[in-house]
């Protein structure tokens, strides 16, 4: 490209010297050249000056793509793939990948339900698989005989008349009534002192039983400390009384 370019500056050169011979001749004395031999050869001129700046262009851009190669390729092959990788990870997002072993349930979404990357409404629950554990609340007057490692029974509503052994297998550091969020507005304590329980956790004993029980159902705990441990035979008895009693249904 730069060949021709030069070659044209080479033609309007040698136009543009005979457009001045032409011009010179005109002021002389007696003028050898017509008025229309000299307009010919100023637009000869004229024409291949405009020439040599289209070639001079037409090499700037030529110059101009080849400098917007990236890593030997041209900018814009570049940025096309670099919008398919975007895309080919975007992709690869809407794949649900578990966090651990276990099971989806209630799936509820179907083709076409939008899905946000934002976490504020999940599309689907996961239940991991992990060993069963009962969530319950104690007094916070019991807080003091309460510590992992004690004997712990528990009886389910959906099991009238069974009782489950486990331990005592943590105690919650934090009690729920103490969180507060940041709102911008001033907090007040609305909530009667001692009214919230303190969460502890038992593991239960391994029973046929409970593998068919589903997750969230509701349960009576009773922990065994050694305080007094010749009383427990009583509160035994109430758990298994409240036991027997799930096998009355009163709401039908």
């Amino acid at each position: 490209m730069a060949a021709n370019t030069q070659q044209a500056k080479a033609t309007r050169d040698k136009f543009a010297k005979e457009y001045q011979r032409y011009a010179r001749g005109s002021q002389a004395k007696v003028n050898p050249f017509s008025e229309r031999d000299i307009d010919v050869a100023r637009q000869n001129y004229l024409a291949q000056e405009a020439s040599v700046k289209s070639s001079a262009a037409e090499q700037k851009q030529i110059q101009s793509q080849l400098d917007s190669l990236v890593l030997g390729e041209h900018s814009q092959i570049a940025s096309l793939k670099a919008q398919l990788a975007e895309a080919k990870y975007n992709l690869e997002q809407t794949i649900v990948r578990a966090p651990s072993d276990g099971y989806v349930t209630q799936v509820l979404i179907r083709p076409g339900t939008y899905a946000a990357s934002l976490p504020l409404r999940p599309v689907m629950v996961f239940i991991p698989d992990q060993k069963r554990q009962i969530v319950a609340q104690f007094r916070q007057n019991s807080l003091l005989r309460l510590a992992p490692g004690d004997d712990a029974e528990v009886v389910f509503n959906a099991l009238p008349g069974k009782v489950f052994s486990g331990k005592l297998a943590a105690i919650s550091p934090a009690v729920p009534g103490g969180a507060y969020q940041s709102t911008g507005t001033l907090q007040t304590l609305n909530i009667a002192p001692g009214s919230d329980g303190v969460i502890a956790t038992i593991e239960l004993d391994e029973h046929t039983d409970l593998s068919a029980l589903p997750d969230g159902i509701y349960a009576q705990v009773a922990v065994y400390s050694d305080h007094f441990s010749h009383v427990s035979v009583m509160r035994k008895v109430l758990l298994r009384m409240t036991s027997w009693v799930h096998y009355l249904y009163l709401d039908h």
